[in-house]
């Protein structure tokens, strides 16, 4: 929705529910005192754009035209008290709890006695909203009551855009405000005189000087808190990698939130207590019950000022909870077990669809060409003769053999030679295809093809999805919305059953690869190459990542929305993201992981005394390769020798049979009697 057309909605409730005037309907005089009053409103109301005056009982005639001729830059709503506390009430049962921060468009004016305004008008206001600027105007107040309008409206409250005018007499206006971050009684809730911040007005000079002052109080007092003490929700142990310092061991990350954080505590001054918790709540998570947990529960409360490690922007339906701007994405990706699938990858090398279309046409082919070659001699009317018996099934071995290039005999007939070179054309075009297809799943990622890839996959699967508490609430509630099958069907597996550790959730994978945990991207090149010396038995990673991710979030971190430092906050958030903050975390986590895995190289070298795959690994193929050859050689020259000492032996043989015969041929015949 536009802002005009806000402004326009906003008009036309106003004067449904009240009166909306405009500076032509109001009968103003330029020589009345309540002039000082109109530059005030006018210089102090400046950023907003839509005025509520409340008229109390305290208000006469005479004060009701005044605040009409003080309000004379722009349009504002005149409501009764009554009203306006039938319109509070109305709004808060009927205005639904989310995330968005209340308007920073308007603004409040009323007059009344100290009793009024403490228990009539700024209880509705800070309902209302609490970050509107607000003036208070009444008549000869003390300076402790005064002081007790600022006590109730900070302390009680949370209302801190507050100015107060005492009108003292017809020519002296006091105005007041408060700083809470600079009081002369440091810890101490009770509002004295001595640490409001008045000035005495008595004519248009003065009020000038005030108002630069006024401007310069309002920036620092959100900026420089002079070691005012805030209290925040932090896990700090290596910042947030602390999940991870059973894999990170020595090492040290600097955290984005923590940097941050620093930066933030530099430049406004203010001292910090620590509420140092586990992550998960840290962090904060809604139970299953709909109840709330650590850190949101404490914002809920309003007894933080900052959460400072980042979490997934998430409506929560909470009524105090806001988030600055984002300082990064976190996308979730699942850790499952190494291997899961084991010998996927022995089936996918020779089961493959190619491999089975190739052996299924080649089948085909060994029967139906011994057919063809029938069919053929029935067609030609060729006789066979009588002495060969024709058996089909020699045929079709035949046919197999030489589509797998063993030796057989080959017909005699042109017709049936042209078929079978027919068969050898395909051979020698599709069987190196087949080679080249099995070279390829061969020397393929045997780790891609053993493990899980997918989140198809994965939900085909028995493993138990689990979350932390903290992602579960978000994954679930985004997941049932989406239209993919798969994403429904994860939000309803997932659980978060011994998840409140990490390192036992990785434990657990590596150890009974019965589950599989969903986690931050960030972290998984730091889980892979990590060193689990904790768990018995295991030297490297047993998980794997799918690379898919499952979901992705900004991520902020959150302060309650009565807060006056968001804009603070924000500002200095913004210019820390814009200097390279995240980018700096991306580059030392990722040096890290470098020294991790050549750290992990070296001890699994020492540990099982295993070397780098080189050529001196295969000395002993080449060893027996040569002995095979030098055996080969012998053979060959003996079967020289036994060929040649046969071919003499049959030379001689022939030679004596030759004489034999001549001896024969010589003998004259004979007649034996």
């Amino acid at each position: 929705m536009s802002f005009p057309l806000l402004i326009l909605l906003l008009g036309v409730n106003s004067i449904a529910q009240g009166r909306l005037l405009s500076q032509a309907d109001r009968p103003c005089h330029e020589d009345r005192f309540y002039n000082l009053g109109s530059h005030i409103i006018d210089h102090y109301f400046g950023d907003r754009h839509y005025i509520t005056v409340i008229k109390t009982k305290f208000d006469g005639e005479e004060l009701a035209e005044a605040f009409e001729c003080e309000v004379h830059h722009r349009p504002f709503y005149i409501v009764t008290q009554q009203r306006f506390q039938y319109q509070v009430n109305l709004e808060r049962y009927t205005t639904p709890n989310n995330i968005y921060e209340y308007p920073s468009f308007e603004a409040f004016l009323a007059w009344g006695s100290e009793e009024t305004l403490l228990t009539r008008i700024i209880p509705y206001i800070a309902i209302r909203n609490p970050q509107a600027k607000v003036i208070l105007r009444s008549y000869l107040l003390s300076r402790d009551e005064v002081a007790h309008l600022f006590y109730q409206s900070w302390y009680m409250h949370n209302m801190l855009n507050v100015l107060v005018i005492n009108y003292l007499d017809r020519h002296r206006i006091e105005l007041c405000v408060f700083n809470p971050y600079a009081m002369v009684h440091s810890g101490d809730v009770n509002v004295r005189a001595q640490d409001l911040n008045c000035t005495l007005i008595t004519d248009e000079n003065q009020l000038a000087g005030f108002l630069r002052r006024l401007d310069r109080f309002e920036r620092r007092r959100v900026r420089k808190l002079n070691g005012y003490n805030l209290t925040v929700a932090m896990h700090e142990s290596k910042g947030s990698m602390s999940a991870f310092d059973c894999i990170l061991d020595n090492f040290h990350i600097s955290d984005v939130d923590m940097d941050i954080l620093k930066i933030i505590q530099e430049k406004m001054r203010f001292n910090a207590t620590y509420i140092n918790s586990e992550l998960e709540l840290s962090v904060g998570y809604v139970n299953p019950n709909g109840s709330m947990a650590g850190v949101l529960l404490l914002i809920e409360s309003n007894k933080i000022d900052l959460a400072a490690n980042s979490r997934i922007i998430h409506d929560y339906g909470t009524k105090n909870l806001l988030y600055l701007r984002y300082i990064t994405t976190e996308k979730l990706m699942f850790l499952v077990p190494r291997n899961y699938f084991e010998n996927r990858d022995k089936e996918i090398v020779f089961i493959n669809p190619f491999s089975i279309t190739y052996l299924i046409v080649n089948m085909i082919f060994s029967i139906v060409i011994p057919l063809l070659l029938l069919a053929l001699e029935k067609i030609l009317k060729y006789v066979r003769p009588a002495k060969r018996n024709y058996h089909f099934g020699v045929s079709v071995l035949c046919m197999i053999g030489i589509i797998y290039n063993v030796s057989v005999k080959q017909p005699k007939a042109t017709r049936k030679r042209f078929v079978i070179f027919g068969l050898l054309v395909y051979n020698i075009v599709s069987y190196p295809v087949w080679q080249a297809v099995t070279i390829r799943y061969l020397n393929s990622d045997n780790q891609n093809l053993n493990n899980i890839n997918t989140l198809e996959e994965l939900l085909e699967t028995d493993l138990e999805l689990r979350v932390s508490k903290y992602h579960h609430h978000v994954v679930v509630h985004e997941g049932s919305d989406f239209q993919n099958p798969s994403y429904r069907e994860l939000s309803t597996r997932l659980n978060t059953k011994g998840t409140a550790s990490i390192r036992t959730a990785i434990e657990r994978i590596m150890t009974q690869r019965d589950s599989a945990f969903l986690t931050s991207e960030t972290y998984v090149p730091l889980v892979l190459s990590g060193s689990y010396n904790w768990i018995p038995g295991s030297t490297s990673s047993g998980v794997f990542v799918i690379s898919e991710p499952i979901y992705e979030f900004y991520k902020s971190m959150v302060v309650p929305k009565t807060s006056p430092f968001v804009r603070t906050f924000n500002e200095i958030v913004m210019r820390c993201i814009e200097t390279g903050f995240v980018e700096r975390q991306t580059g030392q986590l990722r040096m890290v992981v470098d020294v991790l895995n050549i750290r992990q190289t070296l001890a699994n070298a020492r540990i099982s005394a295993e070397r780098l795959f080189d050529m001196g690994s295969l000395k002993i193929f080449f060893v027996f390769y040569l002995v095979m050859m030098a055996l080969a050689t012998v053979v060959f020259l003996l079967e020289l020798a036994v060929n040649r000492y046969c071919k003499k032996k049959e030379m001689e043989l022939g030679a004596v049979e030759k004489i034999e015969q001549k001896k024969e041929d010589g003998v004259l015949f004979e007649f034996v009697l």
